[in-house]
C-alpha cells in the first residue's frame, strides 16, 4: 500500500471536498470503506491486475460488486470509480479510503490515539488521558 500512498492523496482530498460540500461525509466514507473491502479482496486483485481487462469494463465490473452489497447508487460515487479504473487507481482505494477517513476526523475535530504500553492501563489512567486528549 506504501506505493500508493502519493497517488491516493489527490484523489481522497477531492472526494473529501466532494463529499463535504453535499454534506454527505458519513456515506462517502462508507462507500469507500466497502469499495477498499473490496479492492484489497484477492479475487478483485487478481482481475485488476490483468491486462486483458478494459478499464472501463474493470469500472463497471467493480461498480456492480460495489451496488451488490446493497448501497444506494450514487452517481459521483460511481464515476469516481469509473475514474479510478480509467487511470489504474482501483488498488489503491484502500490508501484513498484510509486518507479520506483522516480528513474526515480532522474536520471533525477528532483524533485517533493509539496507546502502547507495558502494563494494562487501569481505568483512572485511560481517564486522565482522555481528558488530556480532549484539551
Amino acid at each position: 500500500m506504501a506505493d500508493f500512498e502519493t497517488a491516493a492523496r489527490p484523489y481522497a482530498r477531492a472526494l473529501f471536498e466532494l463529499a463535504q460540500g453535499e454534506s454527505k461525509l458519513d456515506q462517502w466514507q462508507e462507500r469507500l470503506s466497502l469499495a477498499a473491502a473490496i479492492a484489497a479482496d484477492a479475487d478483485m486483485e487478481a482481475i485488476v491486475e490483468q491486462p486483458s481487462v478494459l478499464p472501463r469494463e474493470l469500472g463497471e465490473l467493480f461498480l456492480s460488486v460495489v451496488n451488490a452489497a446493497g448501497l444506494e447508487s450514487d452517481s459521483d460515487f460511481d464515476n469516481a470509480i469509473r475514474l479510478l479504473a480509467e487511470n489504474s487507481r482501483l488498488a489503491a482505494l484502500p490508501a484513498i479510503a484510509a486518507q479520506f477517513a483522516t480528513l474526515k476526523q480532522e474536520a471533525q475535530g477528532e483524533i485517533e490515539v493509539r496507546i502502547r504500553s507495558a502494563r494494562e492501563l487501569s481505568a483512572e489512567q485511560q481517564d486522565k488521558i482522555a481528558k488530556s486528549m480532549a484539551k
